[in-house]
């Protein structure tokens, strides 16, 4: 589980970063 910042992945976006499963 990598969590980005300002990256946009095909993942759901939680409270402005997005989790990356």
């Amino acid at each position: 589980v990598a969590r980005s910042t300002n990256i946009t992945t095909v993942s759901r976006p939680t409270s402005g970063h997005t989790e990356t499963l």
